[in-house]
This record gives structure tokens, C-alpha cells and sequence, in this order.
């Protein structure tokens, strides 16, 4: 019996779990697959290529709810203003993505689990560093002066280009 089993098949922790990782995800706007998955991992139990399938299809769900929970907060007319960034973001997540599980389904487990270890290192170093190096005035005038400076085509292709990547990390 792995680690974590016995626990895993305990409902109030997987609950709890559940909760926390939700309030957390919520507050930064993410489905929170990056909380749970290392929690997956070590407190249930889960072998690193269940644990990414457990998280993808939680993912889901919870990403669909937050959606439809924010429209009470959100303008749809902001979201729709930007369906081009959107379009381009999910067409290079998905290619990206289909990679990404045909290469995890491929590599080892112990290979696995250091990519998903290396990859959540980088991320937390990338949202923690976006509050240190950026303040939140200075932020929009930067990215202000990113799209002034790079015409909206390229800046599609580095979208594409950047959530290919990512989806196929995911």
C-alpha cells in the first residue's frame, strides 16, 4: 500500500484539501493544480502520472466553476476585448498540452516526478519574483509599453509560443 493510501480513501481530508487548495487557487485566479498535485503526490499517495491525471480532470471542473462564479465580478465585455489573446493562448496550451501528456506517458515515473518538482520550483520562483521585481503601479506601464513597442502579431507568436511550452509542461 503506497504512502498516502489510507488516507486517500478518507473523505473529510480529501474534502479539506480540497477546500484549502480552492480558497488558495481562487485568490491568485488559478484552478490551483499547483497546490494539489504536490499534495496528491506526498499526503495521498498517488504516483506522479495519476496525480497529473487526478489534478487535470479536478483542474477542469474547478476552472469551469471559478469561471462561472466570477461573472458576477467580471466584465465580460474586458474578456471579450482580448478573444484574440485568448484564442491564441488556448490553441499554443493545447498543442502544447497533447505533447506534454504523450511525453508523460513516455518517460519514467522517477523522471517524471523530477520534471513536475523542477517545473513547480520554477513556478512559485515565477510568481514570487513577479511581486519583488514588479510593482503592481509599475506593472501596467510596462505592459503598456510591451504592446506599444511589439506589433500584436508578434505578440501572438510569443503567446503561442509561451502556452505551447507551458501546456506541454502541464
Amino acid at each position: 500500500m503506497s504512502p498516502g493510501a489510507e488516507t486517500s480513501r478518507k473523505p473529510f481530508p480529501s474534502f479539506a484539501t480540497g477546500a484549502a487548495v480552492g480558497i488558495l487557487g481562487g485568490l491568485i485566479g488559478l484552478g490551483g493544480a499547483e497546490f494539489r498535485l504536490p499534495l496528491l503526490i506526498t499526503i495521498f499517495g498517488f504516483a506522479t502520472l495519476p496525480a497529473v491525471v487526478v489534478n487535470l480532470v479536478v483542474s477542469l471542473a474547478t476552472v469551469f466553476f471559478s469561471f462561472i462564479f466570477r461573472l458576477r465580478v467580471i466584465d465580460l465585455g474586458g474578456v471579450a476585448s482580448n478573444l484574440s489573446v485568448i484564442v491564441n493562448i488556448l490553441a499554443g496550451s493545447l498543442i502544447g498540452s497533447y505533447f506534454g501528456a504523450r511525453l508523460a506517458a513516455y518517460i519514467g515515473e522517477r523522471a517524471l516526478r523530477r520534471m513536475v518538482v523542477v517545473l513547480l520550483i520554477l513556478l512559485s520562483v515565477l510568481l514570487m519574483s513577479h511581486e519583488i521585481i514588479v510593482d503592481s503601479g509599475s506593472a501596467q506601464l510596462r505592459v503598456d509599453a510591451i504592446i506599444t513597442i511589439h506589433s500584436q502579431s508578434l505578440l501572438y507568436q510569443y503567446g503561442c509560443v509561451l502556452t505551447s511550452h507551458y501546456g506541454f509542461v502541464t
